[in-house]
């Protein structure tokens, strides 16, 4: 994935950690098909949000965040999505409730 943070629209002097940090962002990012874009440009038209694409879904298996001309960060995506650990966590069985007898058909 390729994301040009030069064209979030936000605080201009915010440098890439602190766009990448702000709560908003995480928000308002969407992963739209490439012949979606114009259909969800119209919505938002609609209701008079923002909207601008920012980037691009690659086949390099790195997030590459460009800004002020630049790289400004390029890191495998495996450690964050394919290899972060998981935790199975213990878990009881739900008990099963009694059947009402309105369920069974009964009066």
């Amino acid at each position: 994935m390729e994301i040009d943070l030069d064209l979030v629209q936000r605080v201009k002097t915010y440098d890439a950690y602190e766009l990448m940090l702000s709560e908003s962002q995480e928000r308002m990012l969407m992963v739209l098909k490439p012949d979606a874009t114009d259909t969800a440009r119209a919505i938002f038209d609609k209701w008079d949000l923002d909207f601008m694409p920012i980037g691009q879904v690659t086949e390099t298996g790195r997030l590459v965040l460009l800004k002020d001309g630049g790289i400004a960060c390029d890191i495998p995506l495996a450690p964050l999505v394919d290899d972060a650990p998981e935790y199975d966590r213990p878990q009881n069985p739900v008990p099963q409730r009694p059947q009402l007898a309105s369920e069974c058909g009964q009066k």
